[in-house]
């Protein structure tokens, strides 16, 4: 919370640098005579996508950009830090608002209100899955359609600039080197059909979570041919389908093209009673006030 009589700082999305002209890292070491995941790079270098793209290490509720994304619970009222920076900054407008209007948000869903009182004209609220290894391949859909549902609402409401922090949570037990994969990886596969549609996709991160993505951004987002070659090597195995959708060797062959259904039938097989939180749908993409 800001002292009384601070005027809280706010930083606009086009100051932030690009990853496109963000100083390249050193490549990471790798080991010797290392057999690749895959014998083409498979995200080639892209300056139009990579300038598209930010990195920022600082405060999401301060960043003046049309949306910002909330990782919150079903139940809208997530007591973590940010959660709760956000609500005060917005004011009682939006607690009113997610309370009274909305009131639940599934896993996997997403909702959209207004900013209030925040320098973002939007938020769009989601809420990210519980994690359990015996079920990782359930929580890794989950967690893609977080993504996956927020892109399509800022498409739908035409919103070109967005701020995502990870919605992947370490409180819910998702481990964030995997939760950064997925977020990456979804975010590429959009861009790469839908690029017109948006101007800039910052990833805001905190000083945990930027080593992190400092190492998997030049993957999926590679600035020169030595990061491109890198991906061959730590990309994973499996990078899912066309929209970065994880794959499920023993499901590829889908009765329904309907994410809500794949999803529940997902859940049934996989008995998700694991604490996805108990949701069995995905709902629709943007769902507003």
């Amino acid at each position: 919370m800001e002292p009384l009589g601070v005027k809280p700082q706010v930083v606009d999305v086009w100051s932030l640098p690009t990853w496109a002209v963000s100083e390249p890292g050193t490549p990471p070491l790798l080991p010797p005579q290392p057999t690749p995941n895959h014998a083409m790079p498979p995200f080639r270098i892209s300056k139009s996508l990579n300038n598209k793209i930010c990195l920022w290490n600082g405060d999401i509720t301060c960043l003046n950009v049309e949306a910002i994304v909330h990782s919150t619970n079903e139940s809208l009222n997530e007591r973590s830090a940010t959660s709760e920076r956000l609500l005060y900054k917005a004011g009682s407008g939006l607690k009113y608002e997610l309370a009274h209007n909305i009131k639940s948000c599934k896993t996997g869903e997403v909702c959209i209100t207004d900013g209030y009182n925040l320098p973002a004209r939007y938020v769009i609220h989601t809420v990210g899955p519980r994690y359990n290894i015996k079920y990782q391949t359930a929580a890794e859909s989950a967690l893609h359609y977080c993504y996956r549902r927020t892109l399509e609402c800022a498409r739908e409401k035409k919103i070109r600039t967005i701020a995502f922090c990870p919605i992947n949570s370490v409180r819910r037990g998702f481990p964030p080197d995997q939760g950064g994969h997925i977020a990456l990886r979804t975010v590429r596969r959009f861009l790469e059909r839908f690029s017109q549609h948006m101007e800039r996709i910052v990833f805001v991160v905190n000083s945990i979570d930027v080593s992190i993505y400092e190492i998997l951004l030049p993957l999926y987002f590679p600035r020169t041919m030595q990061d491109e070659d890198c991906g061959c090597y730590l990309l994973p195995n499996d990078l899912g389908d066309e929209l970065g959708e994880p794959l499920i060797p023993d499901r590829q062959i889908r009765i329904i093209d309907n994410p809500q259904h794949k999803y529940e039938a997902l859940e049934e097989r996989e008995r998700v009673s694991c604490n996805l939180d108990s949701d069995k749908t995905l709902g629709p993409s943007c769902r507003e006030k």
